[in-house]
């Protein structure tokens, strides 16, 4: 192949690229968009079965308390399910999707509850600021902290505890499958670019 020829195939390449990583950041889009309700039904599922199992801790707060750990709570619950929404659309979360590092971006697991999945960790983390809300209605928290970084147990530890209606398998499933296109690509020109020739982070692409 002449030189010429490469360069019409490295740009059709790169073109390719480009369309996939646009394809993969409209799908955390909308990922992120119905992440934000599920982890926020998530958390309120969490907290109801908290005072469940707290019963004369619960009792104790009073009506008054009551509907102030209620109110407070669901205040909460909202600015962190806005929060892993927000950060759920960073391209970044989904271009290099797991916490291992190499020159190509590593596959995320399929599964997406896996532990080195990003998209996971940003939502298994949703609880954490509720934390200091906790404290303040009179609840000790725990010397080790949960997976997800709070100490009241109130973390999803699977994808169906988070979202026991499957929501979020659909856009999941399109994710892999437009990561296996895009991974594919970027190992494409791992193997045919001069090292000189491709752009020094392998997240933003080619």
């Amino acid at each position: 192949m002449d030189g010429a020829e490469r360069g019409v195939d490295g740009a059709e390449t790169r073109r390719l690229v480009d369309a996939e990583r646009g394809e993969i950041v409209g799908i955390a889009t909308s990922f992120a968009q119905e992440a934000g309700r599920v982890v926020a039904e998530a958390l309120e599922r969490a907290v109801e079965q908290l005072a469940v199992e707290r019963p004369d801790w619960y009792a104790g707060l009073g009506e008054h308390g009551r509907a102030a750990f209620r109110g407070a709570m669901a205040s909460a619950i909202a600015r962190s399910a806005a929060a892993v929404a927000e950060h759920l659309r960073e391209p970044d979360l989904w271009l290099a999707p797991t916490v291992r590092v190499a020159d190509v971006p590593p596959d995320p697991d399929p599964r997406l509850d896996a532990l080195g999945n990003r998209v996971w960790l940003a939502m298994s983390r949703s609880a954490t600021p509720l934390d200091p809300l906790l404290v303040e209605f009179g609840l000790e928290p725990t010397d080790v902290p949960d997976p997800g970084g709070g100490h009241f147990g109130l973390q999803p530890r699977s994808a169906r505890e988070l979202d026991p209606t499957s929501r979020l398998s659909r856009p999941w499933s399109r994710y892999l499958t437009s990561w296996g296109r895009y991974s594919g690509l970027l190992r494409f020109m791992a193997r045919e670019d001069p090292p000189a020739e491709r752009e020094a982070d392998p997240r933003r692409g080619p």
